[in-house]
């Protein structure tokens, strides 16, 4: 796979950041993706995204932004239906809990839309 030979090749070069700091600083690597931007069959994509965080990024990135996964009705998920819950398509709460005890979450709060 392409990313683990990145991943291979440029770790030894990477200093990677203290867990308990609280603000973001230079040294942060965060990964911004969809919910459903890595997929495997017959399994729900937030699920799929925490294996991938499991097995690929722990070591290499420490901070996750999942771009709006809410129930929504258009714009690719920025108008958002019901903040309280996570789109089914994707997964649950649980899914969502279980990628933040992975590494640091951040969310979209999408006001502007309302």
């Amino acid at each position: 796979m392409e990313v683990e030979k990145l991943l291979k090749k440029y770790s030894k070069n990477i200093s990677f950041p203290n867990k308990k700091k609280t603000f973001l600083d230079e040294k942060d690597i965060v990964l911004i993706t969809y919910g459903d931007s890595i997929i495997e069959p017959k399994v729900k994509p937030l699920k799929t995204l925490t294996k991938f965080i499991g097995e690929y990024l722990t070591e290499h990135i420490n901070i996750i932004h999942i771009l709006p996964f809410y129930p929504y009705s258009s714009d690719d998920g920025f108008s958002v239906i019901d903040y309280k819950k996570v789109n089914p398509d994707l997964g649950d709460w649980n899914d969502i809990k279980d990628i933040q005890q992975k590494m640091d979450l951040m969310v979209d709060l999408i006001a502007n839309h309302i």
